[in-house]
């Protein structure tokens, strides 16, 4: 399946700082500080088509008992949409260049 539109599928995408809720969940062993990447719900609802994308990891029990869905990111699967995100980029700056040295 070709991939369509990458520019602009990534263009809705959230980069994020975060840090794990580790005391919180303490059975879940989550590292500590500050993280970089995306919200996996948001990258669900972005990218509903490519369900591989985020993953279901079960649940945890929260410390006040209540039950929590986990959701991670599959990362490697993202870079083939970043690669032609960047592809779709530099075709248009080759474009625009085009333009430009024609005037």
């Amino acid at each position: 399946m070709a991939i369509e539109s990458a520019t602009e599928t990534i263009n809705r995408l959230n980069p994020a700082t975060y840090e794990f809720r580790s005391d919180e969940f303490p059975e879940l062993k989550l590292s500590e500080g500050q993280r970089w990447g995306l919200i996996a719900q948001e990258v669900e609802s972005v990218l509903s088509v490519l369900l591989d994308l985020v993953s279901d990891n079960g649940s945890a029990t929260h410390i006040d008992g209540e039950e929590m869905n986990i959701k991670s990111v599959n990362y490697i699967d993202l870079i083939p949409i970043l690669i032609k995100a960047i592809q779709e980029q530099d075709e248009e700056i080759k474009n625009l260049k085009a333009s430009i040295s024609k005037k």
